[in-house]
């Protein structure tokens, strides 16, 4: 006889299936993975799709606190052609200041977005003397209540008049920077 249980010579024979269990009824498959490369792959898909939703709430996140931080009032305006209209700040120096700014940009000098306020009143003041003492003044007035937290209230009529001042410089002079 031969090891492999055949009759025949050489091996050549083939073997009958082994037994089938006691009947259990079919059996089905489940489908699962093939190699341990198929769950490595699978794996690497959860933690891109885990990484990309932690991407969108995080950009999410920083597109609305920007939009709350625009509506608290600051001191110049956006250079953005999609920013949304600021409301006036609540401090009467600060919403002087504002309006000078304003005032001064329509002049042609606007502030840059990287330009203190001091910077600011030294460009202006080369630009439109006229302009420069009240600037300078106000922006003494502006700073303190900006950056300091100081209350305002007898420096918010002297503000006030000195914005008035340069509206005044800006539109009865005609003047615009070319």
């Amino acid at each position: 006889g031969s090891l492999g249980g055949g009759e025949g010579a050489g091996g050549q024979g083939v073997s009958p299936p082994p037994p089938s269990p006691p009947s259990q009824g079919p059996v089905e498959r489940v489908p699962g993975p093939r190699a341990l490369g198929e769950v490595g792959v699978a794996l690497a898909g959860l933690s891109a799709l885990f990484t990309l939703a932690l991407l969108l709430a995080l950009l999410a996140w920083a597109w609305w606190g920007r939009g709350g931080e625009e509506g608290k009032g600051g001191e110049a305006a956006s250079a953005s052609p999609r920013a949304p209209q600021r409301s006036l700040p609540a401090s009467r120096v600060r919403r002087a200041y504002l309006e000078a700014l304003e005032a001064l940009k329509g002049a042609g000098l606007p502030r840059r977005p990287a330009e203190g306020p001091v910077e600011y009143g030294k460009r202006v003041g080369a630009a439109f003397p006229e302009a420069h003492p009240p600037l300078t003044r106000l922006t003494a007035l502006y700073l303190p209540v900006r950056y300091g937290g100081r209350a305002e209230a007898e420096e918010a009529e002297e503000a006030e008049a000195l914005a008035l001042r340069i509206l005044e410089l800006c539109s009865t002079k005609g003047f615009k920077v070319p």
